[in-house]
């Protein structure tokens, strides 16, 4: 379901899907950069809004070494359209600044 066919099929009765943060974000590369999934790209070409979950502060993905990373990665640079957290709060602040 997370491939162009798939997703496809899901905008034919949704607007958004909720993928992990590992359907979106796969590691880290050798030179430290981030290396996404073409997941977000496939959804918005059908007009799927993307949510990845769950954003927590107390159990953070191993590419990422602070929640404010985490939320840089999700929402800027990888384009999501939000996210599922426990900590809104911390969301919001950063939404704000940005």
């Amino acid at each position: 379901m997370t491939r162009a066919e798939g997703l496809r099929a899901i905008a034919k009765y949704a607007d958004s899907i909720a993928p992990t943060i590992e359907q979106v974000v796969k590691c880290r590369d050798k030179e430290g950069r981030f290396v996404f999934t073409d997941l977000i790209d496939l959804a918005h070409k059908q007009k799927l809004k993307v949510y990845p979950h769950t954003l927590r502060t107390d159990a953070l993905p191993p590419f990422v070494d602070e929640f404010e990373e985490l939320l840089n990665v999700v929402l800027s640079r990888g384009d999501a359209d939000g996210a599922f957290t426990d900590f809104p709060d911390r969301i919001a602040h950063f939404l704000n600044r940005h």
